[in-house]
């Protein structure tokens, strides 16, 4: 072999020249185009026992974003893609035989109810004055997640990627079809937040409860930067794009979906991590989770499902006005005794406070993460866990555990 190894690590740590941002703002070809440059300013609230109580505007950090009224023209307007977007849902059916029942399909978003729902809604609604162009349903599916970059230090990413359902998930699941957006990359509160808290707080650290809320409201105030007043008028009137076909229609942004692992699930819904109703998705109580999975608390998920309403709302206006307002601490009782039954948190939510007057629902977009949840993490673990605790118990425990399960498969099948 003639690979000069020396010479391409060499290469490889050679430093590389930044460039620095132009006046248009953060720029990146393998990104996808013009990024922009947003400051992110936070309230910090201290309460009546600090030295300094009140409330104070603190600059939390700049957030690197594209405008989602660009990207979903970018997308609809590449000729390259056009020929693989759904821009009217349908029904998807399997028949082996003309003698046998015909089976629903589900597998794209463009042929499930979901879509189907939000697609007839838009038909049904009255179309704007003087327009009787096409409207379409663009369908988005965000993801987030985290990224360690060093095996040593804290240094963090945390990019927000968008896909299109209107797209199918075959192309997005590959790569070189370059179907996954990058729209944002999150900061955390900086390492300079806990001098400026220390010295409205008489020198102290700020507790845990302080700075969970703070990042909480960066978080939400990073979302409401991102659903500008521009995506906002979107979702409401559409937007009108030629499309590669030569027909001009009128796009209507809904957010359909959110893939994100546990602790970054429970910041979206507003929630508590691990509180007292742990789920972003139900009120089911903690002492309730042993029923998991059976007749009666699956019937409980319908009944006692999260809705982003307007108690819910109240309950946190509330809260806030006592934090805000009347200087209490974040974590106080008068707080607690508002919040804590729902595990509902301090934080104006972006989505609700930008959306809920369309009918969004908040808690509808958040998907079960199969990766972290399931295939990498916490059901493993947790099964690993009940398995070794059999063994403990009595070593023959786990033959019946299986048993059991291959009786249940014969029997009811594999779903």
């Amino acid at each position: 072999m003639d690979t000069n190894w020396r010479r391409i690590n060499k290469e490889l740590g050679r430093e590389q020249p930044v460039e620095k941002a132009d006046e248009e703002g953060w720029k990146d070809e393998d990104l996808g185009g013009a990024w922009v440059e947003t400051p992110i300013k936070i309230d910090v609230p201290f309460h009546s026992q600090t030295p300094f109580p009140g409330h104070e505007e603190f600059l939390a950090g700049t957030l690197f974003h594209r405008p989602l009224v660009s990207v979903i023209r970018e997308k609809i307007a590449n000729p390259a893609v056009h020929p693989h977007l759904h821009y009217e849902p349908y029904e998807l059916f399997w028949q082996p035989n003309p003698d046998s029942e015909a089976v629903r399909v589900h597998g794209e978003l463009y042929t499930s109810p979901a879509f189907i729902d939000a697609h007839r809604k838009l038909q049904d609604s009255p179309p704007e004055p003087g327009c009787d162009l096409p409207r379409v349903v663009v369908a988005m599916m965000f993801g987030s997640d985290g990224t360690q970059l060093t095996t040593f230090g804290d240094a963090e990413l945390g990019p927000v990627y968008l896909c299109f359902g209107n797209e199918s998930k075959d192309r997005r699941s590959k790569p070189a079809c370059h179907a996954v957006e990058h729209v944002a990359y999150f900061e955390k509160l900086p390492a300079d937040f806990k001098k400026f808290a220390a010295d409205h707080l008489g020198g102290k650290v700020p507790n845990s409860a302080i700075m969970a809320h703070c990042q909480r409201e960066m978080y939400h105030e990073q979302w409401s930067t991102i659903l500008d007043d521009e995506f906002i008028e979107a979702y409401r009137h559409g937007i009108v794009i030629d499309c590669c076909d030569g027909v001009r229609r009128r796009f209507y942004p809904r957010i359909f979906t959110y893939s994100a692992d546990y602790p970054e699930k429970v910041v979206l819904a507003s929630i508590r991590n691990l509180g007292f109703c742990p789920c972003p998705s139900c009120l089911i109580s903690k002492d309730r989770l042993h029923r998991m999975g059976k007749p009666q608390d699956m019937q409980q998920r319908r009944t006692l499902a999260r809705v982003d309403d307007a108690q819910r709302r109240a309950h946190v206006s509330s809260a806030r006005k006592l934090i805000y307002q009347d200087e209490y601490a974040v974590n106080s009782e008068a707080v607690e005794k508002i919040l804590k039954a729902e595990s509902l948190v301090p934080t104006d939510n972006a989505f609700s406070k930008k959306l809920s007057p369309f009918g969004f629902n908040v808690f509808d977009m958040l998907l079960v993460d199969l990766m972290h949840e399931i295939e990498l993490g916490v059901w493993k673990d947790l099964f690993i866990h009940l398995i070794r605790l059999l063994d403990a118990v009595d070593k023959t425990l786990k033959y019946e555990l299986d048993r059991r399960y291959v009786v249940s498969l014969h029997a009811n099948g594999p779903f």
